[in-house]
């Protein structure tokens, strides 16, 4: 299993807690940031060389883009085993009529967030708390 953390969409800084995952397990990978039109290139490009299955987190604008990132692992035969949501825009409800979430997604927000209410809403599983716990229920499936 690997934990694969997106860059941010936006240009915003690493979270503090992606780097400490990362500092604290090995099979967590930080993508290095990449904004702009090449964001889901770059990122799906990341995930060429790494072992199956792979658990995908995303945070802040990177959520919304987080199928298109779905698509370019299954296409390149990485699928993807787990999604991790944190504090972001959910994907656009249109991509509910493809194939995607093609595994279960878990969002980790605050428990009265619109987020949390839009993911309920979609069968998602809501995390409040520490991601790392998000991390691991993921990564044991």
């Amino acid at each position: 299993m690997t934990v694969v953390i997106c860059p941010s969409a936006d240009g915003e800084p690493t979270p503090a807690w992606a780097t400490a995952l990362a500092a604290q397990r090995r099979d967590v990978i930080l993508v290095a940031p990449a904004v702009g039109v090449f964001w889901v290139a770059h990122t799906a490009m990341a995930l060429r060389d790494l072992q199956s299955p792979i658990v995908l987190v995303a945070y802040g604008a990177a959520t919304a883009l987080v199928p298109t990132v779905g698509f370019a692992a299954r296409s390149s035969r990485k699928p993807v085993s787990a999604y991790i949501l944190v504090d972001g825009p959910l994907p656009s409800a249109e991509h509910r009529t493809t194939d995607w979430p093609d595994a279960p997604v878990t969002c980790v927000c605050d428990a009265d967030s619109d987020m949390a209410h839009q993911a309920q809403l979609r069968g998602w599983q809501v995390v409040s708390g520490d991601i790392s716990d998000a991390v691991t229920a993921a990564s044991a499936t």
